[in-house]
């Protein structure tokens, strides 16, 4: 009966861990897709470079402080991949070339939704 009992605590344990990952994998990714939403309008609509390496600045330190705890969470290899769009937008942005940075900034919202969906806690995942 013990046995049985420790079972369940470790499952639950396991599956509430699942579950409260998932949640903070969901809002950090939901958060930096809308600061990238908003460092792409202002490559749009501003002309001003200064404010505009500031913001892509204040963005990037954000995604600093959560690549560290998203080491523990996802693959090493999708956290590079991201750094490595942010250093592209950024080499945009300093090229002053919108059309790029755009696309860059697109491409990384893509591929930080896939990760998102790619840890989701499913049966599809599971398998």
């Amino acid at each position: 009966m013990k046995e049985i009992i420790l079972i369940i605590i470790i499952l639950i344990t396991i599956v509430g861990g699942g579950i409260y990952v998932q949640k903070y994998l969901n809002n950090s990714t939901e958060k930096l897709v809308k600061d990238l939403t908003h460092i792409k309008t202002m490559v749009e609509e501003t002309q001003d470079l200064k404010k505009l390496r500031d913001e892509y600045e204040k963005i990037h330190e954000e995604w600093e402080k959560e690549k560290e705890k998203w080491s523990v969470i996802v693959l090493h290899d999708a956290i590079d991949e991201i750094e490595w769009y942010f250093i592209n937008i950024k080499s945009a942005i300093e090229c002053n070339d919108k059309d790029e940075a755009i696309a860059k900034i697109d491409v990384a919202m893509v591929a930080i939704n896939h990760i998102k969906e790619k840890e989701e806690l499913s049966l599809i995942n599971i398998l």
